[in-house]
Parts: C-alpha cells; sequence; structure tokens
C-alpha cells in the first residue's frame, strides 16, 4: 500500500520495459480521504516507450469520481487496456478534484 498525501500526479519508472501485449487489463485499489465533490478524477496511465528512448504512445485512462459511494472506502477496478503496450517504462496517476490524502 502506497500513502499518497497533497501530490495531484505521481509515477513510477519501471526497472525493466515490460511487455503487456497478453494483459487485457489493468487493476487497481484505490481509497480516497475525503469527501465527494463534482470534478473528481483518479486517472492511471501506462506509458509506453516502443523504442526504449522515450514515450512514443500511451494508454490514458479516464477514471471520474462519481459520488460519496467512490470515497471513504476501497475500490477495486479493472480497466481494459487498449493500445500499443510491448514496452510499457511507466506507470502514472494524475489526479483532480481533491486534495489530501489517497492510498493506492
Amino acid at each position: 500500500m502506497l500513502k499518497v498525501t497533497g501530490s495531484n500526479f505521481i509515477g513510477m519508472d519501471l526497472d525493466t520495459h515490460l511487455d503487456a501485449t497478453s494483459m487485457t487489463h489493468l487493476h487497481m485499489d484505490y481509497w480516497i480521504a475525503t469527501d465527494f465533490a463534482a470534478g473528481m478524477v483518479m486517472n492511471p496511465k501506462l506509458s509506453n516507450h516502443a523504442a526504449q528512448a522515450g514515450e512514443t504512445s500511451a494508454i490514458d485512462i479516464s477514471n471520474p469520481i462519481s459520488s460519496q459511494d467512490e470515497v471513504k472506502n476501497w475500490q477495486s477496478k479493472d480497466f481494459a487496456l487498449n493500445g500499443d503496450r510491448a514496452a510499457i517504462k511507466q506507470f502514472l496517476i494524475t489526479q483532480a478534484g481533491f486534495a489530501g490524502v489517497y492510498y493506492l
């Protein structure tokens, strides 16, 4: 589990390029420690580095938070992976519409 405080962006650089072509979904569990407000999002992204020298494409996943039911309790989500993913090098999350603490 990772506690994130006061940041609207986190990124993890993988040690090696991950060939995720056989993977169909990204699974993510998270817990947001604030009340629901309109405009909340927590969007994961997989950065593909096909030439292994920088991002060549990405799988950006839209994940709007739509109700109080999605905060202050664990959410377990599976996101379909569509796009080039033969050389995943980074996993990133952007969030907006809330401040404070969340857990991954």
